[in-house]
């Protein structure tokens, strides 16, 4: 069933007919003018790349997922990140708790300086392929 999420964030689901689940998880997000920005384009980058701790947990620790993405779009009064993640229906709980599980220990811990220098250095590539 698709679960609409509440306006402060949440998480929704969607079965489809098949072997595949698509998960949303979306969170309160930035103004247009907020200068904190690039360092949210920095976190969705080291968050779902495939050496960050959303892809490593969920696809090469557990298994979990096939795909992980994360984006963000800022608004004139506010803004949201999603995460989407897609996987087998039955794991689709499992996964949610590990990417719960996986943001708090990056709020704990902050992300590393290589993770932050890995995430630059992707950006500015993106940027150059444009």
């Amino acid at each position: 069933p698709l679960l609409p999420p509440p306006a402060q964030g949440g998480c929704a689901w969607r079965e489809q007919p098949g072997d595949q689940a698509h998960l949303a998880l979306g969170f309160g997000g930035l103004r247009r003018d907020d200068p904190e920005a690039p360092a949210l384009e920095l976190l969705g980058e080291i968050l779902t790349s495939q050496s960050g701790p959303l892809f490593r947990a969920l696809r090469d620790e557990t298994g979990l997922v096939y795909d992980v993405s994360a984006w963000h779009h800022e608004g004139a009064e506010a803004g949201y990140v999603l995460l989407q993640l897609e996987c087998a229906p039955k794991a689709v709980e499992e996964a949610r708790t590990v990417v719960v599980s996986t943001l708090q220990r990056l709020i704990d811990r902050g992300p590393s300086e290589a993770e932050i220098r890995g995430a630059a250095l992707r950006a500015a590539a993106a940027v150059k392929m444009l």
